[in-house]
């Protein structure tokens, strides 16, 4: 017998071969039309707003549903919730249909945009005069003073406030309701130009010159300037090309502080380190560091001399047929940089008032000033060298001195030890202690181990050389730096030089 497909066998109307099966699925069929439809295995329709749920359809597939089906066949049936109305839901329920309504904008009138213009013109104008005023004044100091961290802060605050106002020039000048003779204004006035010169470029000039102490300020206003002109780029295309030209600029000097940063940067840090721990190694060292002191003396003279360049301002004035004063050339980078370093070395080292240990070094360093205080180029040196240290040291060894007419004597002071001081082979040759010595100073025959050697006496013959030296500056040159009181036997310096000094060490 041929076996039929499950289909045929659910919906076939004909007679089954056994009754009695063909009963039993009659009763059952009669039982289960009593019960409520069962649901459907299939996904149910998705709901569509308020309406009622889709009854299963599960009857005979050819039957369609319809709102009148399923009022007729849920009459009279038990129902476990309340039937759902097809009422609309309340706003406060569902409002994804309400739409936002636009902010309203007040159009800007020709004449309230060209007010707007003027004044921020009128503030960007005495910004920029203030900035002018500023730069000048410090790059016509000589020397330029030193600026602490708030005085830095404030000068890029100043120039941040005028990037601003031509920021907002440029934004009101250039809005899209302005008038052709409006916008043509930042062209009229080369604003561009003006921004770059006066609040960029020459700021810039003065942070560089002030490296590597003004680096962190030069790095903050690079990225401040580089974030400004970067905006324009994008809000004011009319200077598109100029705007490219000053972020090219922007990145040269940021790319040139970096090559600086990895060789300069560590030696100005050394630099410092050296400088804030010679105090305490001084300390530490006592007489031990009496030859060291001879040999850092040296060093910092010979680095004034930018050791031997020919384009030192103060060897071109020592050579023969040179430029007395040195007045032909301005100082190079380097020449200030160690005239720095020397003088804040000497401001450290001369505060050990009557410490043994560093009259070596201020011997050396007065028989540099001595041989350049008859030389013009000292103008160079002369203010920055501490003279009122200096004579505050002389002035504690003249309590060591017994014979006052030796150090006013116009010749070289005796021989006190059977030979040199270590001090004299030290400096011996170099070009300020040419014409320092007499011609028979060194004729003796000394062994090499015996120049550096010291002894007792050498200490008093050390420091009335120190006094005799100081004599002589003060007395050469008329007590333009150094001046001694006979009288009183005590030395002074000229007004100019005759400051404050706070922190001294008293040894």
């Amino acid at each position: 017998m041929t076996r039929k497909a499950p289909s045929q066998r659910l919906f076939n109307s004909q007679p089954h071969p056994d009754g009695c099966v063909q009963k039993r699925g009659l009763k059952r069929k009669i039982e289960d039309s009593s019960l409520p439809p069962k649901r459907s295995r299939a996904l149910a329709p998705p709901r569509a707003g308020n309406a009622g749920e889709v009854p299963n359809n599960a009857h005979n597939p050819t039957d369609l549903w319809s709102p009148e089906r399923n009022a007729s066949e849920n009459t009279g049936k038990p129902s476990g919730s309340t039937p759902r109305s097809f009422e609309p839901r309340s706003p406060e329920v569902d409002q994804t249909g309400v739409l936002i309504k636009q902010p309203e904008t007040r159009p800007i009138s020709q004449e309230q945009l060209v007010a707007e213009v003027k004044g921020i013109y009128a503030g960007l104008f005495m910004v920029e005069s203030k900035c002018i005023e500023v730069v000048n004044a410090q790059g016509t100091t000589e020397p330029p003073p030193k600026l602490n961290n708030e005085q830095w802060q404030a000068l890029v605050a100043l120039h941040r406030t005028l990037l601003y106002e031509h920021h907002d020039f440029f934004l009101a000048s250039q809005h899209p309701s302005a008038s052709p003779a409006l916008k043509q204004l930042a062209s009229k006035y080369a604003m561009p130009a003006r921004m770059w010169q006066h609040g960029i470029h020459s700021f810039l000039e003065l942070l560089r010159h002030r490296l590597p102490s003004s680096m962190d300020h030069m790095l903050n206003f690079i990225y401040l300037a580089y974030s400004i002109i970067a905006l324009l780029y994008e809000t004011v295309p009319m200077f598109k090309d100029t705007w490219v030209e000053y972020l090219g600029d922007l990145g040269r000097y940021r790319m040139a502080i970096e090559g600086d940063d990895r060789k300069d940067r560590e030696v100005w840090t050394s630099n410092s380190r050296f400088i804030a721990n010679l105090d305490n190694y001084i300390g530490r060292t006592t007489r031990r560091w009496m030859e060291s002191g001879c040999h850092v003396s040296i060093t910092l003279g010979c680095s004034l001399l930018e050791y031997g360049s020919e384009s030192n301002v103060l060897m071109r004035s020592i050579k023969p047929g040179g430029t007395q004063g040195g007045h032909a050339a301005a100082p190079s980078q380097q020449f200030l940089d160690a005239l720095d370093f020397t003088c804040r070395t000497h401001d450290v080292v001369f505060r050990r008032f009557g410490d043994p240990s560093v009259t070596p070094y201020l011997h050396v360093t007065l028989s540099f000033l001595y041989y350049f205080s008859k030389v013009a180029a000292i103008t160079y040196i002369e203010a920055k060298i501490p003279w009122k240290l200096i004579s505050s040291m002389l002035n504690a060894l003249v309590g060591t001195c017994s014979d006052f007419d030796s150090i006013k004597d116009t010749k070289f002071p005796p021989r006190k030890s059977p030979r040199p001081l270590p001090d004299d082979f030290a400096q011996r040759g170099l070009v300020w202690a040419e014409n320092y010595y007499p011609d028979d100073w060194f004729t003796a025959a000394i062994d090499y181990d015996e120049k550096c050697f010291e002894v007792a006496s050498m200490m008093e013959e050390r420091q009335y050389r120190c006094l005799w030296l100081g004599h002589r500056i003060a007395t050469s040159a008329s007590g333009r730096w150094l001046t001694y009181d006979k009288h009183t036997r005590q030395f002074s310096v000229a007004a100019q030089y005759d400051v404050d000094i706070d922190g001294l060490t008293t040894v």
